[in-house]
């Protein structure tokens, strides 16, 4: 049991590690995108993936240590963790609690950052949106042919520029 328990903290201690370096790698995406910055953030896209990968690869290790620890404590597969750490210690101060509460407070750091990228991707998008449409208001929505299919709209194309 203590193996298995040193295994998992070790695990927890590492995912934890990889979700830092993910909250600021997210922050640096942060940055790129809005100083459009299109090829870091291109970059930076690909160590994000590799790095989602290796953090997806420690949860699965977690889970089966976690899974393996409620099994030797009579606990059934859905049990919450700090039912686990109420098991292993009275005062729930056991060494996995800090790692946990600690995981818990970086996700929340990574959807906050994920939510302020999304909040400005989106009004950045229908800004743009607005500025066209006051320029081309014939153009405001899609044209469909008679078929259902969308159609080409006749005039000429518009160029925007990546700065904007």
């Amino acid at each position: 049991m203590e193996e298995t328990l040193e295994k998992l903290l070790n695990i927890m201690l590492t995912e934890n590690r990889l979700l830092e370096k993910y909250r600021d790698r997210i922050e640096e995406l942060n940055v790129f995108i809005q100083e459009k910055d299109w090829e870091k953030i291109q970059e930076l896209l690909g160590r994000l993936d590799l790095l989602s990968r290796e953090i997806q690869t420690m949860d699965k290790r977690r889970d089966s240590s976690l899974m393996k620890v409620k099994e030797s404590l009579a606990l059934p597969p859905e049990a919450p963790f700090y039912t686990v750490l109420a098991a292993l210690s009275r005062n729930m101060d056991h060494p996995l609690a800090a790692p946990y509460r600690a995981m818990k407070n970086l996700i929340i750091q990574i959807q906050g950052i994920l939510r302020a990228i999304e909040i400005y991707i989106r009004t950045m998008g229908e800004s743009v949106n607005q500025i066209i449409s006051q320029f081309f208001p014939h153009q405001k929505g899609k044209i469909y042919a008679r078929d259902g299919q969308s159609a080409p709209v006749n005039s000429m194309p518009l160029l925007i520029n990546r700065q904007l």
